[in-house]
C-alpha cells in the first residue's frame, strides 16, 4: 500500500466508482491504520480508500475519524475555496464548495450517524465524497497555482 497519486501506476484507480462497503471487519479495519499513518505523514485533513488503493466507500479525517459509506443529504451556503489534493501534489484549485453539509454514514462500529458540518469540515467531506465517485479536484476545480513537482 501506500499514497496513490494521479500521474502514478496506480492512478487510473482514482477515476473509478469505489465500492459500497458491506463488511467493514474486512474493507475498512484492515486498512484503517495504513490510512491514518499516510494522513499524518502528509500531513493531510483527509484521504479516502482509493487514495490507498482500496476501492470502497470510506475516508478519514485529520482526527482519525472513519466515515464508511458517506453521503451529503443536505448542503448550503456555497462558497469558493482553495484546495489541494494529496494525490494530485503540488497543484491547487479555487474551487467551489458548500460551507454547510449535512453526512449520513456509517461509524466503526456499523451504526448510521448523521452529522452536520461546517467551513473547513465541510470542504473536506465534499472533496473526500468525490474521491468516492472517481472525481478529483483537478476535474471541477480552475488551477490557480502548479509547484516543482
Amino acid at each position: 500500500m501506500g499514497l496513490v497519486t494521479l500521474n502514478g501506476p496506480k492512478g487510473r484507480g482514482l477515476r473509478q466508482q469505489t465500492n459500497v462497503v458491506t463488511d467493514i471487519e474486512t474493507q475498512v479495519k484492515p486498512y484503517l491504520d495504513e490510512a491514518i499513518h499516510i494522513l499524518k505523514r502528509e500531513d493531510g485533513v483527509g484521504l479516502a480508500a482509493p487514495q490507498i488503493g482500496i476501492p470502497y466507500a470510506w475516508y478519514v479525517d485529520k482526527l482519525s475519524v472513519p466515515y464508511i459509506n458517506p453521503q451529503i443529504i443536505e448542503s448550503s451556503d456555497e462558497t469558493s475555496v482553495f484546495e489541494g489534493c494529496l494525490s494530485v501534489p503540488e497543484r491547487w484549485y479555487s474551487t467551489q464548495r458548500y460551507g454547510k453539509i449535512t453526512l449520513r454514514f456509517t461509524n466503526l462500529d456499523g451504526n448510521e450517524e448523521i452529522l452536520r458540518f461546517s467551513g473547513l469540515s465541510a470542504w473536506v467531506a465534499q472533496h473526500e465524497c468525490d474521491h468516492l465517485s472517481g472525481v478529483l479536484v483537478c476535474d471541477h476545480g480552475e488551477r490557480v497555482y502548479k509547484g516543482e513537482s
